[in-house]
């Protein structure tokens, strides 16, 4: 588990893939407090295994404890689908 939280979340790792023009966020904030996030992956990394023109991926939706059930994750899945739909995947 150490190693795989260091391959995937160590400082350098995400701020590789926060300048990843390939990567689309969008942030959900409560005041200074971040309550959840979303990541696109554009395009898709798993693109060959699928037959839509130009797929995207959803990469991560997370949402604080605090926050589940409160709506803020089914508003950053709308979020992803009209980017996705905007952008033209």
């Amino acid at each position: 588990l150490s190693a795989f939280l260091q391959d995937v979340y160590a400082g350098s790792v995400v701020g590789r893939e926060v300048a990843d023009p390939t990567r689309v966020y969008r942030l959900a904030w409560d005041g200074d407090s971040l309550a959840a996030f979303c990541k696109l992956y554009t395009p898709s990394p798993f693109a060959e295994h699928s037959d839509a023109a130009n797929p995207v991926c959803l990469g991560q939706l997370y949402a604080d404890a605090g926050y589940t059930g409160r709506g803020v994750g089914a508003q950053l899945m709308e979020w992803a689908l009209g980017h996705a739909r905007g952008a033209g995947h």
